[in-house]
């Protein structure tokens, strides 16, 4: 059986798949942006590398709709994380404790700048860094607990905030130490 056989036998079920974007999609008001996700998921069979068409067939001969159900929902899982935007401010008792600390005007102003610095640097990092960063400093402040919980590895959970703070320590002291004229 041929890649080209496989997608008209799928194909054969469009509309039901048209349907299906419609109900899991968020924000899809347009007809046609169904038709695009539906023609990505044929696209995508065409383009799999291992094409195996025993996945796509049940085993009464007919097309193994679950298998294909995944596929969309995957392209509108990616799409939807590409167009996520995620935003973290710092927690408002946290800058009070800071403030406090710091009795000089100067010096309250210094911090202020470092906080816009760390929001703005939190905000342009990578979607699934934010996520993290924002378990651990907001929620389960213990690597392992967000390990347990998540189903991440800890290793890959300690690399991912270690990238973060190394990315907010260089960006504010870029800010901080270069970014002063006179």
């Amino acid at each position: 059986m041929t890649k080209n056989q496989v997608i008209q036998d799928i194909a054969k079920y469009h509309v039901e798949w048209v349907r299906f974007v419609y109900k899991n999609s968020l924000n899809l008001n347009q007809k046609r942006n169904a038709e695009d996700y539906v023609q990505d998921a044929y696209i995508k069979i065409l383009k799999y590398s291992s094409f195996d068409p025993v996945k796509y067939y049940a085993a009464d001969g007919n097309i193994n709709k679950k298998y294909f159900f995944r596929t969309i929902k995957s392209i509108l899982i990616d799409d939807h994380k590409k167009k996520a935007i995620i935003t973290i401010s710092l927690n408002e008792k946290c800058k009070r404790k800071l403030l406090k600390i710091a009795d000089k005007t100067d010096v309250k102003q210094n911090l202020e700048v470092v906080f816009n610095k760390i929001e703005k640097t939190i905000n342009n990092m990578y979607w699934y860094d934010k996520k993290m960063l924002n378990l651990y400093v907001y929620h389960i402040p213990s690597i392992r607990k967000i390990s347990t919980a998540t189903t991440i590895s800890s290793k890959s959970v300690f690399k991912t905030l270690k990238r973060c703070k190394l990315t907010i320590k260089k960006e504010v002291a870029k800010e901080y130490y270069y970014g002063k004229t006179g």
